[in-house]
């Protein structure tokens, strides 16, 4: 069952649940209503009785309050009995037989049953009056003289009157709720389908996304409910899509470079060795000749899969570090030498390239407890990324310190708390172009490169895996790693608590 329907469903429910008791409450208002029309009205006659009585004892016209009283009977449909009694005598009643009359008196030897403070008289048990009667009384002076003037309507006739109202009434609220819930059902069904339809949207571009559509985007509703939240979300999703997308497109084509590279120069160099092994054997007096250029193409096979070795290095690394089975085994050791064995393995390809690679040291730094062998890796990829990014005629600076604020700038990877305590920086500073500063805070993200933020790199492009793998060997020392850039030039480092 769609939403739609269940919301339209719902609605409908509601508005039935709404109409019972809006019908419920109009029937017993009415009710109350009619029956207090019947009580107004038997207080209206019997002060109309009331009336009469005191114009005709003024006038002394007997006749004139009797063929009214008599005649109220044929007048007003629910009246059961009135009478009009001096105290002694009945003056007028409804029934012509029993006025005039003394008090007490039998009708015909029939019996009769006397009420109101014994004034009223009517035969006993009549069929039409078994419902019993309501009566209003009223008590009038003329010529100082009281008169009682009592007015009974039939229950069952009133109860009769009130029924058939009622039942008019209730058909007319069950026609005026037929059409309310037959309108309410097509209002429903437009509501629902109305608060659907960006639902619907959204299913289908999800459907579309699911298939590998990844440029279907919803347009900015302007909603500001949940439904404009899910909106917004998917947008977000589908830009994070895009934007993996495109990072796996580049790490496909690095893995493709990264692993044809060296493996086409290391092809290349053992065909050409083999070239110079056939020639040797041709010529044996040539070999010496032959020898420097067959251990040179020997040197270059060996750099070629040592570079082969560190990208295979790196992806194991990070397939370590998604399994949760990358390790770490710290041993106090001091931060030093480590800097200057990377230093000096960089130094010389620093200088072909131009660069000035320099150190700067603190004094008497503490030792920490490292894994001296992962922190070589770190320090190898920092500085192998400044390198790369540093145009001739640049500097990049190594420096070690001992800070107490453990606050690393913008662009930290994720925080590790170790404010208020030592920690050692270490920090790799360049003269490069710089990174923008959107770019800083997914700079340690896997696969990531910032778009075009450093053209004109020396050597290979690289996989995004570096950083990644540095960020995390950083916190498994429990420390953190960061990343800073002013517009000119970048930093990047971390801190180790000791």
């Amino acid at each position: 069952m769609s939403i739609k329907f269940k919301l339209a469903l719902a609605i409908d429910a509601l508005l039935l649940l709404a109409l019972l008791l809006f019908g419920t409450i109009a029937y017993t208002a009415q009710e109350a209503l009619l029956l207090g029309q019947a009580a107004e009205s038997r207080e209206n006659t019997v002060q109309s009785l009331a009336n009469v009585t005191e114009e005709s004892v003024s006038a002394e016209d007997d006749a004139m309050l009797m063929t009214y009283t008599a005649g109220l009977k044929r007048i007003i449909k629910e009246l059961d009995t009135a009478y009009v009694s001096d105290g002694k005598y009945i003056l007028a009643h409804t029934d012509r037989s029993l006025a005039p009359r003394q008090l007490p008196l039998s009708s015909q030897g029939a019996p009769v049953r006397t009420h109101s403070s014994r004034l009223l008289v009517r035969e006993e048990l009549r069929p039409e009056a078994e419902a019993g009667v309501s009566f209003s009384r009223k008590r009038v002076l003329v010529r100082g003289r009281p008169y009682d003037v009592v007015v009974g309507y039939s229950d069952k006739a009133v109860a009769g009157n009130v029924r058939r109202a009622l039942d008019h009434t209730a058909v007319a609220l069950m026609k005026a709720g037929a059409l309310a819930l037959l309108a309410g059902t097509l209002l429903a069904f437009w509501i629902a389908g109305r608060m659907t339809r960006p639902i619907r949207a959204l299913l289908a571009a999800f459907s579309a996304t699911g298939e590998g559509d990844l440029n279907r985007a919803m347009g900015d509703t302007g909603r500001r409910d949940e439904v404009g939240a899910l909106n917004r979300e998917f947008n977000r999703m589908v830009s994070r899509l895009r934007e993996l997308d495109e990072l796996k497109k580049d790490f496909v084509s690095s893995v493709t470079h990264e692993l044809k590279s060296p493996l086409g120069a290391i092809e290349s160099y053992l065909e050409l060795m083999e070239y110079e092994v056939a020639q040797a054997a041709k010529a044996p007096a040539s070999w010496p000749a032959r020898l420097p250029k067959f251990l040179e193409n020997i040197s270059f096979v060996k750099q070629n899969s040592g570079r082969l070795l560190g990208f295979i290095t790196s992806l194991l690394d990070a397939a370590k570090i998604e399994k949760g089975k990358f390790e770490v085994s710290r041993k106090p050791a001091a931060i030093e030498p480590l800097i200057e064995s990377v230093v000096r393995l960089f130094r010389e390809k620093a200088r072909g390239a131009g660069v000035e690679l320099k150190t700067e040291i603190q004094a008497r730094l503490p030792r920490a407890l490292l894994d001296q062998d992962r922190m070589l890796q770190v320090l190898t990829n920092l500085i192998a990324n400044a390198l790369k990014f540093t145009p001739e005629g640049g500097t990049i600076t190594v420096a070690a310190s001992l800070v107490r604020d453990g606050s690393a700038a913008r662009g930290e990877a994720r925080p590790v708390d170790i404010s208020g305590r030592r920690a050692l920086r270490v920090v790799v500073e360049d003269t490069g172009p710089g990174i923008p500063r959107e770019d800083l805070g997914k700079l340690f993200q896997k696969f990531y490169q910032a778009p075009g933020s450093r053209a004109g790199t020396i050597g290979p492009k690289g996989t995004g895996l570096g950083l990644y793998i540095v960020r995390s060997i950083v916190e498994a020392h429990g420390g953190r790693a960061f990343a800073e850039s002013y517009g000119k030039g970048s930093r990047f480092g971390f801190e180790l608590p000791v």
